[in-house]
């Protein structure tokens, strides 16, 4: 009988080291698990708030820009000098372009285009301008208009594309848009 206790207790000795092997693999597979779920979580949430970030700057640097364009349209008059223009809208509508190429990696296609669109409607409202501050005497016309209505309709359209974004979480946007 004592070999066969010997060999019961070495089965069961043997057991025990084989089901705490599977035990802390387990647990060490489930941890990884864990950790790698916690890690794109964060990771997700870092890029988000960079996101969010970009974003909350995009829509500064437009309204800014707009506002500055549209204050020098409504007081711009024949004796405002060229360089008025090039000192205070120029350097505006430029940060607003530097602004959005270094954001527009975080842009949807819509929003690209839009913010584009806006970026081209700046630039051309700005040759208007420019025009209008060149012009001799008999050119002169009181206010650059040809490409105002299309600031407003481009400012508008891009600010509802930037409140879009702050305002829903992708996530939620992206159903809602797949309900519809």
């Amino acid at each position: 009988m004592p070999v066969s206790s010997l060999f019961t207790a070495i089965i069961g000795f043997f057991g025990v080291v084989v089901g705490a092997v599977i035990s802390a693999s387990v647990t060490i597979y489930v941890t990884s698990k864990q950790q790698k779920a916690a890690n794109k979580r964060l990771r997700a949430e870092y890029y988000m708030e960079q996101k969010v970030e970009a974003m909350a700057e995009m829509h500064a640097e437009l309204e800014d820009c707009f506002q500055t364009v549209d204050d020098f349209i409504d007081e711009m008059s024949r004796a405002t000098p060229l360089s008025e223009y090039e000192e205070n809208v120029e350097p505006k509508i430029e940060s607003f372009h530097k602004t959005l190429m270094r954001h527009s990696i975080y842009l949807t296609e819509e929003q690209e285009k839009s913010l584009y669109g806006m970026k081209t409607e700046f630039g051309m409202i700005g040759a208007d301008i420019e025009d209008s501050l060149t012009a001799d005497d008999e050119n002169w016309g009181e206010e650059p208009r040809t490409h105002q209505g299309n600031l407003w309709e481009a400012w508008e359209e891009a600010k509802d594309q930037l409140k879009k974004e702050m305002d829903v979480p992708p996530q939620f946007h992206q159903s809602d848009s797949s309900n519809k």
